[in-house]
């Protein structure tokens, strides 16, 4: 089921321009949500009531077959090969997104924030108003989750608990030896409870992005992916971020789950004092933190 536009048609009608456009790769939860179409290299999508691509040649079958599109073009149908050995490449591109826009009498766009500055110019050149989007329209309408959505967020939510079970039956279950958590005689790393974190996940069918498995003064330090052995006596914090591999909604599946010991992660040579915390769900099932009794290590 495709999604409600009618707010970006409202968006379109308020900001006086004829469509809006993106050039980005699926991984842009935007570009993903207004396409349909999962890519990994960028590609130009326009919505003026419609969803019409221009993807690298190599996809355009698949985004024929797989988008929610009614037209897909190429960027042979403008010639792209002649205007690049006459002009260069970056000018041919230019001519061909502005020829794509012409087709469609599109003379007015409306873009992220983000959209390529080099793209924005050329098309400006060669007489194609381009205005900054400065309210996330798309952004907006992907916050109204559908029933279906909310249903990938609970299924992503209950694929990380099972994973976060893993890790955290590997480290409570661990004992301490010289100040370092051991299991089965070996000591207990970050890439060891990564390890069984995404193993678990890929069982269930999710996609990794990078999950951080971070202790003492690492876990201070935002994003952190955390290496080597885990101390006793250390917070070690866990955000991990599953991914369907069917990507129906991609941005509605990245929850959060946080896990944090007896002390508050600090930088060496700062202070500390007692906190715990942990991973609650909210209503829609995505993570949130909350506070609630710590676990620790068996001694």
């Amino acid at each position: 089921m495709d999604p409600d536009f009618s707010g970006l048609d409202a968006y379109l009608e308020d900001a006086g321009v004829d469509g809006y456009l993106i050039h980005a790769a699926s991984t842009d939860a935007n570009q993903y949500y207004l396409s349909g179409f999962d890519a990994p290299d960028p590609f130009l999508t326009l919505y003026d009531g419609a969803v019409h691509l221009l993807p690298r040649g190599l996809e355009y079958s698949r985004a024929k077959s797989e988008s929610r599109a009614e037209t897909v073009s190429r960027y042979s149908d403008y010639d792209y090969r002649g205007l690049a050995a006459e002009h260069g490449p970056t000018e041919a591109r230019d001519r061909v997104l502005a020829a794509f826009l012409a087709d469609r009498d599109v003379e007015s766009v409306a873009a992220p924030e983000r959209f390529p500055l080099g793209i924005a110019d050329g098309l400006r050149e060669r007489g194609v108003a381009v205005a900054v989007d400065e309210e996330d329209a798309i952004g907006e309408l992907r916050a109204h989750k559908t029933d279906a959505e909310i249903e990938h967020i609970r299924d992503a939510q209950r694929a990380t608990e099972t994973a976060m079970a893993r890790a955290e039956s590997l480290i409570a279950d661990a004992t301490i030896e010289d100040g370092l958590l051991v299991r089965d005689g070996d000591v207990l790393t970050s890439e060891w409870v990564t390890r069984a974190i995404e193993t678990s996940l890929l069982e269930q069918g999710y996609a990794l992005e990078e999950t951080i498995v971070a202790c003492g003064s690492d876990a201070a330090d935002p994003h952190d992916r955390g290496s080597g052995p885990l101390a006793a006596g250390e917070s070690i914090v866990v955000d991990i971020f599953p991914q369907s591999t069917t990507r129906p909604a991609r941005s509605t599946r990245r929850p959060d789950c946080r896990r944090y010991g007896s002390t508050r992660p600090q930088r060496p040579g700062s202070s500390t004092r007692p906190v715990t915390a942990s991973a609650s769900r909210s209503t829609n099932g995505q993570a949130s933190a909350a506070t609630a009794p710590s676990w620790r290590p068996a001694t």
